[in-house]
């Protein structure tokens, strides 16, 4: 079920336009779907007591993989996601599309994920109870 609401999302985002100044649009749940589609499918799944939602994902998070303050140590290496990615056309040159492989830290991304990581060694104990997300106004 909730995987089906990130698709018709996923679709019914592609449909939106931007006029000037709007230079560069990134759509990471097109680029970065097989980690959304991962992160959804192995974690969303049963009722949550608790949603972590957080807002404007950053350039070196979410930006990379798709994942909801998506700091790539994190999600590489706590929640062991992975998945390819299809690099989107038209980034902005300071702000390109790397993946897993994206050398820069997403702050907010760390603080949090680490966070949890201390009390919850397995992503499996956190995810039981909650759900994090993005809320992009």
């Amino acid at each position: 079920m909730l995987l089906e609401i990130f698709d018709r999302l996923r679709r019914q985002t592609r449909k939106l336009s931007f006029s000037a100044p709007v230079a560069h649009v990134y759509r990471p749940l097109d680029y970065a779907w097989s980690m959304v589609e991962a992160y959804v499918s192995r974690f969303g799944a049963g009722p949550k007591d608790v949603l972590l939602l957080g807002m404007n994902p950053g350039p070196f998070g979410m930006g990379q993989t798709g994942i909801p303050f998506g700091d790539v140590v994190s999600v590489r290496d706590w929640m062991r996601l992975d998945g390819p990615l299809k690099v989107p056309r038209g980034t902005h040159p300071k702000r390109p599309v790397l993946g897993l492989s994206c050398p820069r830290v997403e702050v907010s991304g760390r603080r949090l994920w680490g966070a949890v990581a201390r009390r919850h060694p397995e992503p499996e104990t956190l995810f039981s109870r909650a759900w994090v997300m993005n809320y992009c106004p």
